[in-house]
């Protein structure tokens, strides 16, 4: 066996999650290999990531133990020696396809599922599906879905997020249909003109969410400002996250009068609005706003501007009405003049009609 330095992505993905940089690269050679694979008529089976090496020359794809051979896509010809009317279940659980667990022939679209389980896991530092048992992890696999980047208060391009649901999908059909294609898409991500600037600008607005919520075990402080006028001392407010609830990354935002803290928490895995005013002790969720991120304020504090998957919506704080703006998606954040002029952040992709 070809003797190879380095470690296991298994290994790697011990010491946390890996950056969104180097999931594309490492991405593009995984799906690189499967489309190579994949040309040759070999299906792995078994993709997960203890069988992908990273070493100095680039990442290497192991362990072919549990392949199979399919009619390779170039020799129409080729012929089998037997044929199957079932298959053994073999893999390693947690990456396996829906079609893998109950016994389906496996294809080329069983190995991309497993692609997707692999870079969720890149990205996150924690596997797709889990369960308390077999059964359980069964369960998950078959009719559910992982935990959304949102809910784990992980920030992710929303380009690399359709690739990583789109190979996650349950039914083969659904999902990316060959690992070249996969391959081309994520090059096209890292290529993008934007891909740079946003990295840079989205630290710098993570670090700006932190500014106004520094998230830690003893609670939050937040300095407030209040009205000019008032020529008030600088007050301090402590802002712990709601009960069985955790805060998210998708922003927080001070009110211009300095009264309120909006921000976004999560809880059961649903996100949604949250408000804190300096005369109240405790925070309150917000009618209508699930799937909120990215909060920005009116200039006059008397609403709240924020976004869901594919709207721009407002928050009245005296009508307590959430209503719809626009159709939106992949914006990232806004801010709200004072002639009513709402501008948008978009991410890498951005529509608005």
């Amino acid at each position: 066996m070809e003797h190879l330095e380095g470690e296991t992505l298994e290994t790697r993905l011990k010491k946390g999650p890996l950056p969104p940089s180097d999931v594309l690269n490492y991405g593009i050679q995984i799906a690189n290999a499967l489309d190579r694979a994949h040309r040759s008529g070999i299906v792995h089976r078994d993709l997960k990531p203890g069988n992908v090496m990273l070493t100095q020359y680039g990442v290497k794809l192991l362990d072919f133990g549990l392949a199979k051979v399919d009619t390779p896509a170039n020799n129409p010809d080729w012929t089998a020696s037997s044929t199957l009317t079932g298959e053994a279940i073999m893999g390693t659980l947690a990456y396996m396809a829906p079609e893998q667990v109950e016994g389906k022939s496996a294809d080329a679209r069983t190995d991309i599922f497993g692609f997707g389980a692999v870079l969720f896991e890149m990205l996150t530092g924690r596997k797709a599906f889990t369960g308390d048992s077999q059964a359980a992890l069964i369960a998950q696999i078959m009719s559910a879905d992982p935990r959304s980047f949102a809910s784990l208060g992980i920030v992710v391009p929303a380009a690399l997020e359709r690739v990583v649901t789109t190979c996650l999908a349950k039914n083969p059909d659904d999902r990316w249909q060959s690992a070249r294609d996969i391959a081309l898409e994520l090059r096209f991500i890292t290529d993008s003109p934007s891909q740079a600037s946003r990295k840079t600008t989205r630290s710098s607005r993570i670090w700006a969410c932190l500014v106004g919520i520094v998230i830690g075990s003893v609670g939050v402080l937040i300095p407030l400002r209040l009205d000019r006028e008032q020529n008030a001392s600088p007050v301090q407010l402590e802002l712990r996250a709601p009960e069985g609830s955790e805060f998210s990354s998708s922003g927080s935002a001070i009110s211009p009068n300095g009264r309120y803290v909006a921000f976004v928490a999560v809880t059961q895995g649903k996100q949604r609005l949250w408000l804190r005013s300096l005369g109240e002790r405790n925070a309150r969720p917000l009618d209508d706003t699930e799937d909120a991120h990215f909060p920005f304020w009116a200039p006059d504090s008397s609403s709240i501007g924020f976004f869901t998957q594919h709207s721009l919506k407002r928050y009245d704080l005296n009508g307590f009405v959430s209503r719809s703006l626009a159709p939106v998606t992949y914006a990232e954040g806004g801010t709200w003049s004072k002639d009513g002029v709402i501008v948008l952040c978009p991410s890498a992709e951005f529509s608005a009609f």
